[in-house]
């Protein structure tokens, strides 16, 4: 379930020139104001909130999308159980002694060579689907998606061979890895890349220059705005 926290304003936006600041960690160095710029156009909005309560009793100057701005930022409070690392080896010990001890005790029966044979059956298969040549063969798109600008990686973009409904995604180092069935290849390939805030990009793609990494660019598109922020 998700929790609304804070809104966020710029009631006086900012036109200084972003480009003519100087680079800090989280952003730039306004001259004029003599305050450092935290650029969260990039950031989930958890990271924004983190950053406010950490910093909730002094005033700071950002840089947002506008479609950042003037709406509820919010927060996924649900986090899934992951098992203490020492806990997942007890129980992967455990399962392991279980399954052992069954064995063991059912060692006596008639019934475990039936078992037994399958087992092999199964082995010999899947040894079989392994070595078959007769299946697809399988290419690959693959690279990285960086913001034109910044250089910075762009995760969650929608990557889909065109005219089709097939599609992938990149992770959050902007990286993605497009596994095309040999069924679909023609000599060129179309994709739709897609990305919140970015421009819609077609981008085409030659037969042979698949399996190779590529650095594709894209445009940010929305509005960027500069100020005091205000939380509420």
């Amino acid at each position: 379930m998700k929790k609304s926290l804070n809104t966020i304003s710029i009631e006086k936006p900012c036109h200084e020139n972003w480009d003519a600041m100087s680079n800090v960690e989280k952003g730039k160095h306004c001259q004029l104001c003599k305050k450092n710029v935290i650029d969260f156009s990039k950031m989930k909005d958890e990271e924004i909130i983190e950053i406010i309560q950490k910093n909730k009793n002094e005033s700071l100057c950002g840089r947002f999308k506008s479609t950042q701005l003037n709406r509820p930022l919010n927060y996924q409070n649900f986090a899934p159980y992951r098992m203490p690392k020492f806990n997942r080896l007890f129980a992967s010990l455990l399962v392991l002694s279980t399954t052992t001890i069954s064995i063991a005790c059912s060692s006596d029966d008639k019934n475990i060579k039936t078992n037994t044979t399958m087992l092999k059956g199964e082995v010999k298969m899947s040894d079989n689907f392994l070595t078959d040549t007769s299946k697809p063969i399988v290419n690959t798109f693959k690279g990285k998606l960086i913001d034109e600008y910044t250089k910075l990686p762009i995760d969650i973009a929608t990557i889909t061979i065109a005219n089709t409904n097939i599609s992938s995604s990149s992770d959050e180092n902007g990286a993605f890895n497009f596994l095309i069935p040999d069924s679909l290849m023609t000599d060129t390939l179309v994709f739709n890349i897609e990305s919140i805030g970015y421009e819609n990009l077609t981008y085409t793609v030659q037969k042979n220059e698949l399996n190779q990494d590529f650095i594709i660019r894209m445009k940010e598109l929305e509005e960027m705005v500069l100020g005091m922020m205000i939380a509420r």
